[in-house]
């Protein structure tokens, strides 16, 4: 053994090969072969049309294809990083050169809506967490889904709390319409049966029916109205317009997951 552990260490190194230079005829490769091809073009329609003393007036020109053929930059010909300076550009342009995450899983497709017309191609798909769905129209690129809302019974509360909480519902519609991305917004309220064991559950546990004469009282109005209850359920639809949101979709991961992403930030604004 060493007597110096530190001499023994050594950090790893990895040694790359030379890049391939390898071209598809006479060692030049496809950029190459193209430019040099339509220049052959040029130079003979030039020569046909005016003849040798044309083509001469066109030595700078072709002083400039030759550069961009042979002279190399990092190891490529200009030719070759002429189709990567576009790619770069256009992913400019359309906001993709931000990579944010990779998602884990994908949305899955769980079926279509059996419904008559144009409706019949919407889909119901599920969030790559799982958390939640959505129905997907393909025709007019919107991604719906739906939010279950509640709150205190507004009836019973007094004035000042009844502003407020239309100021906080107009708040929360005013921020989903500046964001110019949802297509449409729809509230849902429905009636849904109920026997009354709830409400009497509920009185039985929390509520005082030895009290003198509120508790008999309250105790007759469960035993007759508890039946006739009908509590009232609301929801809101949000549905993306996938188009006005195009550039935060992609950015998050375009298609459905990006789609998912940021339909699941407008949703947010009703926690």
């Amino acid at each position: 053994m060493s007597d110096n552990p530190q001499a023994e260490v050594t950090t790893a190194t990895v040694k790359f090969p030379h890049r391939s230079r390898r071209g598809i005829l006479l060692g030049l490769t496809a950029p190459q072969l193209i430019v040099v091809s339509l220049t052959g073009l040029l130079l003979l329609a030039v020569i046909l049309a005016r003849g040798v003393v044309g083509a001469l007036e066109l030595i700078p020109l072709w002083a400039g294809i030759a550069l961009l053929v042979f002279v190399r930059y990092r190891g490529r010909a200009l030719a070759d990083w002429a189709p990567i300076v576009t790619r770069y550009a256009l992913r400019r342009m359309r906001g993709q050169l931000i990579w944010l995450c990779r998602p884990s899983r994908r949305p899955v497709r769980e079926g279509l809506l059996h419904l008559p017309g144009t409706a019949a191609s919407l889909r119901v798909v599920s969030a790559p967490d799982r958390r939640y769905g959505a129905v997907h129209d393909p025709h007019t690129g919107t991604l719906t889904a739906v939010v279950k809302v509640s709150s205190r019974a507004y009836a019973l509360l007094d004035p000042g709390t009844q502003n407020a909480n239309v100021n906080g519902w107009g708040r929360a519609l005013a921020a989903l319409a500046r964001t110019g991305q949802v297509a449409r917004i729809q509230v849902i309220e429905r009636t849904v049966p109920d026997s009354g064991d709830a409400l009497r559950r509920y009185w039985e546990e929390h509520g005082q029916p030895d009290a003198p004469v509120a508790g008999q009282v309250y105790s007759e109005l469960i035993q007759s109205a508890g039946p006739a209850a009908a509590p009232h359920e609301a929801y809101v639809a949000i549905s993306l317009d996938a188009k006005a949101a195009r550039r935060l979709i992609n950015q998050a991961g375009g298609g459905l997951t990006g789609s998912f992403s940021v339909l699941a930030q407008l949703a947010s604004t009703f926690d």
